[in-house]
């Protein structure tokens, strides 16, 4: 392990990794962390294998972290309405990096009602395929996890990102809208 040294405003330096493996990551602060992660210092690092291209069209993250006064706010509170195609497959990357909601469940729902989603990975790691069924589109993610899965709308509609805390009181919402392309 390499401490680098500190970075003063308006300066840079390059740090070259080498991640063990492909998957969702996460990067945030240790120094004065609770002031800077408030202050949007946090991330998401996305590895892909070798060969792989970032499809940012198909692939998607929701982040979940602290804003300035120190409340939950998913990706960094700005939030558009997305527009995806129908019968396409998307990978959704659920991250927390809040300091405070280790409750937080990430929902993907529909009239009120939770949809379907396919697990395809935890905390980096794909896993095996007697944990990749599709299910309820409920998943509790705590703070530093990150879950991927596997979504395709097989008709037109809207659909909502929920995140709410342990006891369903809604932190954040991000509209989808499933269309024809």
């Amino acid at each position: 392990t390499q401490v680098e040294p500190a970075t003063m405003p308006g300066d840079s330096f390059e740090v070259l990794v080498t991640p063990p493996r492909a998957g969702t990551f996460i990067y945030h602060t240790h120094i004065n962390d609770i002031y800077q992660q408030a202050h949007g210092l946090y991330g998401p690092l996305i590895v892909l294998d070798s060969g792989a291209t970032w499809n940012p069209d198909r692939d998607r993250v929701f982040i979940i972290g602290d804003n300035a006064q120190y409340a939950p706010v998913l990706n960094g509170g700005h939030l558009d309405p997305i527009t995806l195609t129908i019968g396409v497959p998307y990978r959704f990357r659920l991250i927390n990096i809040t300091a405070g909601s280790p409750g937080a469940e990430f929902w993907l729902v529909r009239g009120g009602a939770p949809v379907r989603w396919r697990p395809i990975a935890k905390d980096g790691y794909a896993l095996p395929p007697g944990q990749t069924d599709a299910r309820v589109a409920r998943q509790p993610v705590s703070i530093g996890e990150t879950y991927d899965f596997r979504v395709q709308a097989p008709d037109t509609g809207n659909v909502t990102m929920e995140v709410r805390r342990h006891n369903g009181s809604l932190i954040a919402t991000q509209a989808i809208r499933f269309g024809r392309p």
